[in-house]
């Protein structure tokens, strides 16, 4: 094999297996809150209605993964899980329209509100971003360890949430990656 015929080859390769992997992915698209997300194929989904975390007289939605209950037409939030019966990674993501509302307004209610109920923030990144969308990167403590994310782009505020539903934080740190894959690939338009 000539040079060439290798670089030619290997560039084949590659396409498959970007392919193949591009195949084995899912992607949820919400047109009204202008968003578009991907996780693995063999990931439950669930689509649903999710209060705004800002409003203090609203409780949180609810969800039921692999659930053939009809999608809400007024969907702002989608969950994703892995694997099931025992516990697997949850990441969520939920839309709400917020044109005025900055990260940083965003940020020091989101870290009083966990230091009132005895949370430690184990990391916070002002400058996160994904695409066009700019805002805010926190992983924290308040049971079990979270990473929350809060980006805004286009007037609409982006939640998205990994947990992994066991106390122990190697469960969580080992699918750390899987949800930031998720996370990355959200597109805002």
């Amino acid at each position: 094999m000539n040079r060439r015929t290798t670089c030619a080859s290997l560039a084949l390769l590659c396409l498959i297996l970007t392919l193949s992997a591009a195949s084995n992915m899912t992607t949820v698209r919400n047109d009204a809150y202008k968003f578009e997300i991907t996780a693995p194929q063999s990931w439950r989904v669930a689509k649903s209605v999710q209060p705004d975390p800002d409003d203090k007289k609203s409780s949180g939605g609810s969800f039921k993964l692999g659930s053939q209950a009809p999608t809400p037409p007024d969907w702002n939030a989608v969950t994703f899980g892995a694997g099931s019966g025992a516990p697997a990674p949850l990441v969520m993501v939920m839309a709400h329209h917020k044109s005025g509302q900055t990260a940083e307004q965003f940020a020091k209610n989101f870290e009083a509100q966990i230091a009132s109920m005895g949370g430690k923030i184990l990391s916070a990144n002002r400058n996160f971003s994904i695409g066009s969308a700019k805002g805010i990167d926190y992983t924290y403590v308040l049971g079990l360890k979270t990473r929350y994310v809060v980006v805004y782009d286009g007037g609409n505020r982006y939640i998205m949430t990994y947990m992994f539903p066991d106390p122990n934080p190697a469960l969580f740190d080992q699918h750390a990656a899987e949800a930031d894959a998720v996370f990355r690939s959200l597109r805002t338009k």
